[in-house]
């Protein structure tokens, strides 16, 4: 009799369709062709500030490079292995939920947690770094010594300019007509 049948389930469907997709994934060639396409472009450019070489060096190599075949189905496959990997890593994550819980319903409930902790992990970075940097900064521009008088202007750019950085950032995450 098997001790945890949920993870002897799970193991043998990981195995079975590991199996499956191997055998329609993988290359069957004796002797692959393959070519790497890469392309490095050094430019010297002595004496030259950023704008000079932004406007003339990376913006016409940018411009060129769009025009390059193969770049657009590259992305999509990069894509594609993006979307893959992540859909494997939830389900590894299942099973090791399904595993510990003993349980094939409990894993999926936890794991509708996942968006809210992206959305909470982000926005709560930045509200919690906007607020503990005004805070810090709110005994600097109420200071009245003499000692100050040089840090409280950059102190109130700082602390005021925080603000609406963060009014422009929701807005952006909004997007049009908000």
């Amino acid at each position: 009799m098997v001790r945890n049948p949920i993870a002897a389930n799970l193991l043998m469907i990981i195995l079975i369709v590991g199996g499956i997709w191997t055998a329609f994934a993988i290359q069957k060639e004796v002797f692959p062709e393959f070519e790497l396409d890469m392309v490095e472009v050094y430019v010297s450019y002595p004496g030259a500030d950023p704008a000079e070489v932004e406007q003339g060096i990376l913006l016409p190599v940018e411009e060129a490079i769009r025009g390059v075949e193969g770049i657009e189905a590259e992305m999509r496959e990069s894509t594609a292995a993006l979307r893959g990997g992540f859909i494997m890593a939830m389900a590894v994550i299942y099973g090791l939920l399904a595993v510990i819980f003993a349980s094939y319903i409990q894993p999926l409930i936890v794991m509708t947690a996942i968006p809210f902790g992206i959305v909470g992990a982000v926005a709560g970075h930045i509200l919690l770094t906007t607020l503990t940097t005004f805070g810090g900064l709110t005994p600097i521009i109420l200071e009245t010594s003499r000692q100050a008088a040089y840090l409280i202007p950059m102190a109130i750019s700082l602390g005021f300019g925080i603000v609406p950085c963060l009014y422009l950032v929701v807005e952006d995450l909004a997007g049009p007509g908000g």
